[in-house]
């Protein structure tokens, strides 16, 4: 038997909070392992993802970011061999976009995973120009 090849990315999964209609953890993984194949993220890479409520996200958006409004994602890119980055979801967030837009649950969380991902690899979104190139980069992900 050959030896068990070891995945780009390991994931921890953390519930800060429940919330039915969240894709699986197994899903999750892979689309954030065709992030790092797609886009060449460090590898190995350990990722901490974290679904939170809102109330908790808009708390650390103000602890980290001094921005007191709510957001849909955050990611912190750690410079660490041990963590590469964590990223953390806002699920009612994603409810609430859903409700307005008749969109699907958890096709708004995978984007947000997507989105922080592209984060953790050096994607921005500050300007015109790069905010497009992340949407495309977002776009390529979730179809495929």
């Amino acid at each position: 038997m050959s030896p068990k090849k070891s995945a780009a990315v390991e994931v921890d999964v953390v519930y800060r909070c429940n919330r039915k209609g969240l894709p699986s953890a197994l899903l999750i993984k892979q689309y954030l392992q065709s992030v790092w194949q797609t886009y060449g993220g460090r590898k190995p890479a350990n990722l901490c993802l974290v679904f939170m409520n809102e109330a908790e996200h808009t708390a650390l958006h103000q602890q980290f970011l001094n921005d007191p409004t709510p957001t849909d994602v955050m990611a912190f890119p750690y410079d660490d061999e041990d963590l590469c980055g964590e990223i953390v979801v806002n699920i009612d967030m994603a409810a609430q976009q859903c409700a307005s837009f008749r969109k699907n649950f958890s096709q708004e969380i995978l984007l947000y995973v997507v989105h922080g991902a592209l984060h953790l690899i050096g994607f921005d979104d500050l300007c015109e120009a790069s905010k497009r190139n992340m949407r495309i980069a977002e776009e390529r992900i979730l179809s495929s």
